[in-house]
């Protein structure tokens, strides 16, 4: 009777697997750290999957493992430098699971009951509901800002709402086991029906993931892959005499040009410089950041040291008035702004 569960479990660890993989292998090579918290918190599916129905110690210990770490990724993706309820969430997530740990210790040394298991059930239902909740609503939330934007690709704004949709669908993931009264239940048909179900919830999980970070060809090209107007391209002739010449150090990188596309569309109308002129402002800004530290592409918290420190300098030098004034600005849009940085980069 457990056949089908099992093979749908191998089927989610494979494509969870695979996800895992390819993320890492981004986050290694575009040193971009804070994308570690979400790979760690797939692999802790993976873990659980494996590991958790023969080791129930084990799986104590790192069932609301994923919820945390997701936590810590919708903060350092969209909210660092900026104000939000991480403080919050975070403690509230904490407190139900050192909870949760207390009452499954419990029922491992003094015998299980319906009340402890629908006890242990609901408070980890407070963990991941939460958590995954608040990485929906901000990719919502950033997804209903983005819609307008000009310079980010279709594919890049529809990441957020299938990012949002698996967190959505995840944070439910506790539900079915709330309408079992023990573990010994899902020996009966509910019980089978209960895990089935969770697997599949697993499953639908894993394929969003696979969809929202991996995004086969055919997939992106369905999402869209070109916004009109704009383009990776280095500033036009009619505009090199706005900035100072790039000489031979230009950021070839796919992302980190990218990233100063967005980001010229986004000053351009602060200092009244075209869009292609701001981009190769940027980019020697950025250049002069790769000189000090060496790191390629940018992480976000390079990008705002590079706009902190030395954009206002090259404001000033080419005229603009209020360099200050107009760097704080656009350093706060940025802030805003500054999930896109990660999902232009995976």
């Amino acid at each position: 009777m457990l056949l089908p569960v099992i093979v749908l479990s191998l089927v989610f660890v494979t494509i969870q697997a695979f996800v895992v993989l390819f993320l890492a292998k981004r986050a290694i090579v575009l040193k971009l750290r804070d994308l570690w918290f979400l790979i760690a918190s797939f692999a802790a599916y993976i873990v659980i999957a494996l590991f958790g129905p023969l080791n129930a110690q084990l799986q104590i210990l790192i069932q609301p493992l994923a919820p945390l770490l997701a936590i810590e990724f919708t903060r350092s993706t969209f909210y660092k430098r900026a104000r939000s309820n991480h403080a919050l969430v975070l403690s509230a997530a904490i407190l139900f699971t050192a909870m949760t740990y207390v009452v499954k210790m419990i029922r491992l040394f003094a015998g299980d009951s319906e009340l402890l298991f629908l006890s242990n059930q609901l408070m980890l239902f407070c963990v991941y509901f939460p958590g995954y909740a608040w990485l929906a609503k901000a990719c919502f939330n950033a997804s209903r800002r983005l819609s307008k934007e000009v310079g980010i690709e279709p594919w890049i704004k529809k990441r957020y709402l299938l990012l949002g949709t698996s967190s959505a669908f995840i944070s439910l993931l506790i539900t079915p086991s709330l309408f079992m009264g023990s573990t010994s239940t899902y020996y009966t048909i509910l019980g089978f029906f209960c895990l089935l179900l969770i697997v599949v919830q697993l499953l639908v999980y894993s394929i969003l993931n696979y969809l929202c970070w991996v995004m086969p060809p055919w997939f992106k090209r369905r999402l869209g892959t070109a916004t009109a107007g704009t383009g990776a391209g280095l500033p036009g002739a009619g505009v090199r005499g706005e900035v100072p010449a790039l000489e031979n150090k230009v950021l070839t990188t796919r992302e980190t040009v990218a990233i100063a596309d967005y980001l010229g569309n986004m000053l351009a109308p602060l200092i009244n410089r075209s869009p292609a002129a701001t981009k190769g402002l940027l980019l020697i800004t950025f250049q002069g950041e790769q000189d000090e530290k060496g790191i390629k592409p940018f992480s976000f918290s390079d990008v705002m040291h590079a706009i902190d420190h030395k954009l206002a300098v090259r404001l000033e030098q080419l005229g603009v008035k209020d360099a200050g004034a107009i760097t704080r600005e656009f350093s706060e849009n940025v802030t805003r702004n500054q999930s896109v940085l990660l999902m232009m980069s995976v």
